[in-house]
């Protein structure tokens, strides 16, 4: 499902739509690594898949106080 929508952000709202996109991203990427332990193909098997992803929280984490750090930066949406 596509969104798409005319209207034109402040480079704080850019940055904070791509923070969260990138924590978005990153659980999707968690949630299919969490099934991937070994495969096989017709050509090689592989063991221990997920090895790459190993510190995959961590990189949410970051990307998560990223965010968090934006959301800060824009005042006009969280103060009264």
């Amino acid at each position: 499902m596509y969104v798409s929508f005319d209207v034109e952000l402040k480079p704080d709202e850019i940055e904070y739509v791509l923070a969260h996109a990138e924590v978005m991203f990153y659980r999707k990427v968690q949630t299919t690594v969490n099934e991937l332990t070994s495969y096989t193909t017709d050509a090689m098997a592989v063991a221990h898949g997920d090895k790459p992803f190993a510190n995959l929280q961590q990189t949410i984490n970051d990307a998560r106080t990223r965010e968090r750090m934006y959301w800060f930066k824009m005042p006009r949406y969280h103060t009264l």
